[in-house]
């Protein structure tokens, strides 16, 4: 009788346990991501994620890279990540009197890396392109260096949640 019961219990374990993976053997999965970040002027910017991270928040620039791309950190509800883009092409006229506008354009790679809260240990690339407008104020000289920048950049990758 006790050999019945005993193998009636593993059997039940063997079943239970059957079909749930192991810590060990789960594996993150790499899911589609896209988002748009808008930049108006110099300070945070609006971040929305549609795809593996579907969320609303700032992205706030931590080190610009000039025409290269730069780093922004990506603040979302629950977590932060850092967003790198590196620009592989694009370009763009000066500012020139009596207008003072000039628009650009870029392309290139993303990279999402250093997750915080809810997004520890999440990775992603993706390819990146951005549309933008750059407003100079006008002086007696020209054309001022400084501005505001007004632009658009959308991206289409893939991110593994952490």
């Amino acid at each position: 009788m006790r050999a019945k019961i005993w193998g009636a219990t593993v059997g039940a374990a063997i079943a239970l346990t059957a079909g749930v993976p192991t810590a060990a053997s789960a594996q993150p999965t790499p899911g589609p991501e896209n988002f748009t970040v808008l930049v108006a002027g110099n300070g945070p910017q609006l971040f929305i994620a549609q795809g593996t991270i579907k969320a609303i928040g700032t992205a706030v620039p931590l080190r610009s890279g000039g025409n290269g791309g730069g780093t922004d950190r990506v603040q979302l509800p629950g977590g932060t990540f850092k967003l790198t883009l590196q620009n592989s092409s694009g370009g763009g006229g000066r500012p020139k009197p009596p207008m003072c506008i000039a628009a650009f354009h870029a392309a290139g790679n993303s990279t999402i890396s250093d997750g915080a809260g809810r997004f520890a240990g999440t990775a992603g690339s993706g390819a990146f392109t951005s549309q933008g407008v750059f407003f100079a104020t006008r002086t007696a000289q020209g054309c001022s260096q400084q501005g505001t920048v007004i632009d658009i950049v959308q991206d289409h990758g893939t991110v593994t949640l952490g």
